[in-house]
Parts: C-alpha cells; structure tokens; sequence
C-alpha cells in the first residue's frame, strides 16, 4: 500500500470525527426522551432483530450492567418492552413498542437523507466498497 502518512492521518481523521453528524442525528430524540448517548441506536440495533441484552453488550461493547440501565430507561420512555423469553425464562427478550418503532423510521429516514446528500457523487458500487472497507476497521483483529 502506497499512502503518505498525510493521507492515512485524514482516513482516521474521517473515522474519528463522522460520529459527530451522527451524534447530531439522534440528539433530538435522546434528549426528548432521556435516552442517553446510546439510547437511539439500541432501539434500531432491536428494530433490526437484536433480540437480547447480552447481544447488545456485545456489539457495544459495554458492560451487561451498562446496557440493562440503558434498556430500563428505554422502558421507562414507553419505547421498548422487555419480557421473558418463552423457550429460556433466564433470559429477557426485547421488542419496540409502537412509539419505538416510529421513532426507528424517523430515524432511518434522517440517516438515509445524509448518505444520500452527503455521498450523491459517489456510485452504489463506490459507496459499497466503502462499507467493506468500514466493516474492515471495525473487524478485531486475529489474536
């Protein structure tokens, strides 16, 4: 690979500073709801059949406790509802109450419109090849 530091130093610039817009994003909702920072993307990591907190954890990478005080408030907002998982009573299953579900479209929509403004210039096959090479980064690394 043939990059000047300049140029590997604007890739991390990219990838540390593209959270802001983002951040931008769920404001409105974390804030009108008392969500917290993660609170809008645990409701779309279930909307798209995240089913258990230990998975969010994982994905998170955050502690069990972390994520249960997350998912509580979530509940307390009338977005989220947590049950028991009928076939393993030890674990808790979570689905979206309707407010929950509406407030994922308002978001997918929102997110959609920045892709769709901020990267017009760029070809489906462009804009592909760079989820592969975010997937790439977010990849851990052999141990």
């Amino acid at each position: 690979m043939a990059l000047a530091w300049e140029e590997i130093g604007l890739i991390y610039e990219g990838l540390a500073f593209a959270s802001r817009p983002l951040r931008a994003l769920t404001h409105d909702i974390n804030e009108r709801h008392d969500l917290g920072p993660r609170g809008s993307w645990i409701l779309l990591m279930i909307s798209s059949g995240t089913l258990h907190p230990l998975d969010i954890a994982a994905t998170l990478q955050i502690g069990r406790s972390l994520v249960t005080a997350e998912l509580v408030r979530l509940e307390k907002a009338g977005l989220l509802v947590m049950r028991k998982a009928p076939r393993d009573q030890r674990r808790t299953e979570l689905t979206l109450s309707a407010q929950g579900q509406e407030i994922c479209t308002h978001l997918r929509l929102a997110m959609a419109g920045m892709i769709q403004e901020r990267w017009a210039r760029y070809s489906p096959q462009e804009i592909r090849l760079c989820i592969k090479m975010l997937q790439d980064i977010r990849r851990e690394p052999p141990q």
